[in-house]
């Protein structure tokens, strides 16, 4: 009766060792990560927190537990938010009751008076502690260090402004700006959070979009998103007190940041990096031309060219139809965020928020060398439960 039980030994033995080896297989499969951009949209700010509020809705919960959180321009505000107090029902609860107290007026959003202002030789642009209520609120009275991964972008003012010089040049593939031929600087800074600035280290600095700035303290938070929507004819461009702060391919000495204008659309280096990760966009409107062509002749950067490269890289995304855009944009923020949740809620139904007609990069290489292929534009029906 030895030899049976000897066999039946074994055969558990095998039977429990291959079990362990399939568990750690199972548990070594990479978990789904998100990358979640809040693209700036001007006063159209409460569109962002309902797009969120869908999204979380809909997509698995522990997509929301440690995404990376970026934000462009206005959306600079919805990003430190969601990255000081995460994602849960009791922070959309406690937003929607925050955000009911700001006006969609904090900011002057309109074309003509700001053309009357510089025709007169007015400055257009407003304090920036005008924004310091909404900052406050969103912050924690200015003491929140994000508790999630955050980047935001911001212009490198110096770098950029031709309205002095000769015309500088632009390369879209890495956002060099150069001056007859040499090479200024990036067009562009990243203030990204130390977790992220780590997993960047082994990347070589030339080959990002933007120099990075590490966000520290709750000062560098309110520094990053001064920086972030400090847009041209908005508020006054911020300058940076640490610029040894920056790390940079290139020589770095007064920084001034201008918004986030440069790159409104997030997502390239980050697709780059990790190639599995999920990119979603809130959704973008694009500039009229002219003001487009206005920006470009002052500060180099086709705002509308970065956008529709931008979009390449995220696997949902939209661009908002013009006309809902300045119907939205004359809601108060409240009903703004009903707009944005509804505008989610399309991508599921009637809208294609795929956006498959882009300018494709001359190189889709991630930073080891392979192939993105069908890792981007990819919708997100695999994240829905």
């Amino acid at each position: 009766m030895r030899e049976p039980a000897v066999y039946r030994s074994k055969f558990n033995l095998s039977l429990i060792v291959l079990a362990l080896a399939l568990s750690s297989r199972v548990s070594a499969t990479p978990a789904k990560e998100m990358f979640l951009v809040f693209e700036g949209k001007g006063t159209v700010v409460g569109w962002d927190f309902g797009f969120a509020r869908a999204l979380y809705e809909k997509l698995d919960p522990k997509l929301f537990e440690a995404p990376v959180i970026g934000g462009t321009s206005s959306g600079v505000v919805p990003s430190a938010y969601f990255a000081c107090h995460g994602f849960s029902p009791q922070s959309f609860a406690y937003q929607e009751r925050t955000l009911a107290n700001f006006s969609r007026n904090i900011l002057d959003e309109n074309v003509f008076t700001k053309l009357l202002k510089l025709f007169l030789r007015m400055p257009t642009e407003v304090p920036v502690t005008q924004m310091d209520k909404l900052i406050d609120a969103v912050t924690d009275n200015k003491t929140c260090v994000p508790k999630h991964p955050l980047v935001i972008t911001a212009a490198n003012v110096e770098v950029i402004d031709s309205r002095d010089t000769k015309p500088k040049k632009i390369n879209y593939e890495n956002m060099d700006v150069s001056l007859d031929g040499k090479v200024l600087g990036k067009a562009c800074t990243y203030f990204m959070t130390v977790d992220l600035v780590k997993q960047f280290a082994n990347v070589k600095k030339e080959d990002l979009l933007c120099d990075i700035r590490p966000i520290e303290t709750s000062a560098d938070l309110y520094l990053a998103m001064v920086a972030g929507f400090s847009e041209p004819t908005y508020f006054p461009f911020k300058l940076e007190p640490h610029p040894e702060k920056i790390i940079s391919a290139y020589p770095v000495g007064k920084r001034l940041y201008g918004g986030s204008f440069p790159l409104l659309t997030l997502g390239q280096d980050f697709k780059k990096l990790n190639p599995a990760l999920w990119t979603i966009g809130t959704g973008k409107a694009f500039q009229p031309r002219l003001q487009d062509r206005i920006m470009m002749n002052w500060y180099t950067v086709s705002m509308n060219l970065v956008n529709i490269r931008g979009m390449y890289y995220l696997d949902l995304d939209m661009i908002i139809p013009e006309a809902e855009y300045d119907h939205v944009g004359l809601q108060e923020i409240p009903e703004q965020a009903k707009w944005g949740y509804q505008g989610f809620m399309h991508c599921l139904t009637d809208r294609n928020c795929v956006v498959t007609d882009v300018v494709k990069p001359k190189s889709t290489l991630d930073f080891y060398g392979n192939d993105l292929g069908k890792l981007v534009q990819r919708g997100i029906a695999p994240l829905l439960p």
